[in-house]
């Protein structure tokens, strides 16, 4: 993910999709805002910070733009 970050242009976007982590507990976040968030109908099983299960949680949040 970090490269991913650093690579991509301000205004760029990054696409995650099918994760089982959120996105906004990373450092990399700070840089990024949401643009696009699914529903998904489907449980997937999503992991906290230090790796922890987040029980019956759902995480919408799919698309980022870099704004720094």
């Amino acid at each position: 993910m970090a490269d991913l970050a650093r690579v991509l242009k301000p205004g760029g976007l990054l696409v995650i999709e099918n994760a089982m982590f959120r996105f906004c507990d990373t450092r990399l976040a700070r840089d990024f805002e949401t643009v696009l968030k699914v529903d998904f109908d489907d449980w997937v099983p999503l992991y906290g910070r230090n790796n922890v299960l987040l029980p019956d949680s759902k995480y919408p949040d799919v698309v980022f733009r870099k704004i720094r």
